[in-house]
Protein backbone atom coordinates (compact mmCIF):
# COMPACT_ATOMS: atom_id res chain seq x y z
CA UNK A 1 0.00 0.00 0.00
CA UNK A 2 2.01 3.28 -0.67
CA UNK A 3 0.34 6.51 0.03
CA UNK A 4 0.12 9.79 -1.00
CA UNK A 5 -1.42 13.23 -0.93
CA UNK A 6 -3.55 14.49 -3.28
CA UNK A 7 -6.08 17.49 -3.99
CA UNK A 8 -8.98 17.83 -5.64
CA UNK A 9 -10.26 21.08 -6.25
CA UNK A 10 -14.46 21.62 -6.42
CA UNK A 11 -16.35 23.70 -9.15
CA UNK A 12 -19.00 25.69 -7.80
CA UNK A 13 -21.82 23.19 -8.14
CA UNK A 14 -24.34 22.05 -5.32
CA UNK A 15 -22.98 17.92 -6.18
CA UNK A 16 -19.91 16.64 -7.79
CA UNK A 17 -18.75 13.08 -9.01
CA UNK A 18 -14.84 12.92 -8.58
CA UNK A 19 -13.00 9.58 -10.11
CA UNK A 20 -9.89 8.84 -7.18
CA UNK A 21 -8.87 6.33 -5.90
CA UNK A 22 -11.01 3.79 -3.73
CA UNK A 23 -8.71 3.73 -0.23
CA UNK A 24 -8.71 7.38 0.16
CA UNK A 25 -9.24 9.81 3.63
CA UNK A 26 -10.10 13.53 3.46
CA UNK A 27 -7.52 15.45 5.66
CA UNK A 28 -8.19 18.86 5.17
CA UNK A 29 -11.07 21.07 3.17
CA UNK A 30 -10.04 24.69 2.25
CA UNK A 31 -10.33 27.46 -0.22
CA UNK A 32 -7.56 27.95 -2.53
CA UNK A 33 -7.35 30.67 -5.87
CA UNK A 34 -11.54 30.87 -4.97
CA UNK A 35 -12.03 27.43 -5.44
CA UNK A 36 -13.38 24.93 -2.43
CA UNK A 37 -10.44 22.12 -2.33
CA UNK A 38 -9.96 19.48 -0.31
CA UNK A 39 -6.63 16.92 0.28
CA UNK A 40 -7.22 13.21 0.53
CA UNK A 41 -4.32 11.13 1.75
CA UNK A 42 -4.94 8.39 -1.23
CA UNK A 43 -3.60 4.69 -1.39
CA UNK A 44 -2.39 5.18 -5.05
CA UNK A 45 -2.65 1.05 -5.60
CA UNK A 46 -6.71 1.17 -4.93
CA UNK A 47 -8.49 1.45 -7.80
CA UNK A 48 -10.38 4.47 -9.02
CA UNK A 49 -13.82 5.18 -9.10
CA UNK A 50 -15.97 8.15 -8.95
CA UNK A 51 -17.24 9.37 -5.53
CA UNK A 52 -19.97 11.90 -4.95
CA UNK A 53 -19.60 15.24 -3.22
CA UNK A 54 -22.00 17.82 -1.55
CA UNK A 55 -21.49 21.33 -1.09
CA UNK A 56 -24.05 22.86 1.98
CA UNK A 57 -24.74 25.83 2.52
CA UNK A 58 -25.01 26.90 6.26
CA UNK A 59 -28.87 26.08 7.42
CA UNK A 60 -28.78 23.07 4.34
CA UNK A 61 -30.71 20.07 4.65
CA UNK A 62 -28.11 17.05 5.31
CA UNK A 63 -28.80 13.19 4.81
CA UNK A 64 -28.08 10.17 6.91
CA UNK A 65 -25.90 9.33 4.48
CA UNK A 66 -23.36 11.71 4.04
CA UNK A 67 -20.74 11.97 5.62
CA UNK A 68 -18.89 14.85 6.77
CA UNK A 69 -15.35 16.12 5.10
CA UNK A 70 -14.97 19.55 6.44
CA UNK A 71 -16.30 23.29 6.65
CA UNK A 72 -14.99 26.18 4.97
CA UNK A 73 -15.50 30.01 5.10
CA UNK A 74 -14.96 31.00 1.49
CA UNK A 75 -12.86 34.14 1.39
CA UNK A 76 -14.17 35.99 -1.55
CA UNK A 77 -17.92 35.95 -0.79
CA UNK A 78 -17.83 35.34 2.82
CA UNK A 79 -20.14 32.35 2.27
CA UNK A 80 -19.50 29.17 4.74
CA UNK A 81 -19.93 26.05 3.12
CA UNK A 82 -20.18 22.17 4.17
CA UNK A 83 -18.72 19.16 2.30
CA UNK A 84 -20.25 15.73 2.61
CA UNK A 85 -19.42 12.51 0.68
CA UNK A 86 -21.80 10.38 -0.41
CA UNK A 87 -20.89 6.93 2.43
CA UNK A 88 -20.09 3.87 0.07
CA UNK A 89 -20.82 6.02 -2.80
Amino acid sequence: MEKVIYKYKLENLPIQSIEMPSNFKVVHVGEQERFLTFWAEVDISSPKEFRTFYIIMTGGYVESTWEYCGTVQMSFHGLVVHLYLLKNG
